[in-house]
């Protein structure tokens, strides 16, 4: 893979990747390109450039044997009992979860050794790991990143790396019934859950962002009516866990008050950041 190039045309290129998204099917990842910026390097193999690629991969996710799908799999379960993850400690825990179903003795040894003997070499690597596989969890919808509205008004003061802070969509969420509650229990989803799952919830957040573009409402919550009764309707003909139908409208409103600060991020409406989050007013 050829060299990153530098950060102000990564973040020129992360923008016109998620404009393109936007324009041509109405999937917005949820995340600020400071969360995404270091997407280009997971290769074009893992990068979506259409919605098709998002439903796949994140299919792939929940259902390969792979010890990279592990790793993922052990952060969607985390984010779907905490809702929140932050830095770099749950990537960590999630890697050493994922060795210790195939090799547990390695596992403990790998997590003495990054927390002892080389805590300062790995907070350097791990985070790079770390960021690159959050920034591949929001492209694939398991999660969005932590609004920064207020931190804009202090630019000049923030550090070079900052935490990571991810929360639970509702794909991530919809699988804390899955969550292995005995060690070394496998953590693959079936296939047709996984993929009723995925499909609804990608479909959920295109419905969100095309609403938003096309009918302009003046207040995230003029939408969620009409979200919900198409989501009522969906969920009720597929396969997806009980919970995610009875906090049907929890999720939506997660969805839906979110999206107006990312399609402002990426320069599709105009809104006052500060005055969204008090009034929810997007005029």
């Amino acid at each position: 893979m050829s060299r990153m190039p530098k950060s102000s045309d990564v973040r020129k290129w992360v923008k016109e990747w998620v404009r393109s998204l936007v324009k041509e099917y109405h999937y917005l990842p949820l995340g600020e390109v400071v969360d995404l910026e270091r997407i280009k390097e997971l290769g074009e193999r893992k990068l979506c450039r259409s919605v098709e690629d998002v439903k796949k991969r994140a299919i792939e996710v929940l259902v390969a044997e792979s010890e990279e799908a592990e790793i993922y799999r052990q952060l969607i379960f985390i984010l779907s009992f905490q809702n929140v993850i932050k830095g770099l400690n749950p990537y960590l825990m999630a890697r050493v979860a994922a060795r210790a179903l195939r090799e547990p003795s390695k596992a403990y040894e790998e997590l003495h050794d990054f927390m002892v003997e080389k805590k300062g070499e790995y907070r350097k690597s791990g985070y790079k790991e770390a960021v690159r596989v959050y920034a591949d969890l929001i492209q694939l919808n398991f999660a969005y990143g932590a609004q920064r509205v207020v931190d804009s008004f202090f630019e000049h003061w923030k550090k070079p790396t900052q935490d990571k802070v991810l929360a639970s969509t509702i794909q991530s969420s919809s699988f804390i019934d899955r969550l292995p509650l005995r060690p070394f229990e496998s953590t693959r989803i079936d296939e047709e859950l996984a993929r009723d799952v995925v499909d609804f919830s990608v479909e959920l957040r295109r419905r969100v962002v095309e609403a938003f573009l096309k009918l302009r409402p003046r207040k995230s919550c003029d939408i969620f009516n009409y979200i919900y009764e198409w989501a009522k309707r969906e969920v009720e003909r597929r396969r997806v866990p009980i919970h995610m139908k009875e906090q049907l409208g929890r999720y939506i409103y997660i969805e839906v008050f979110n999206a107006p600060y990312y399609l402002h991020h990426y320069g599709f409406i105009k809104i006052d950041p500060v005055k969204y989050q008090l009034y929810w007013e997007i005029e």
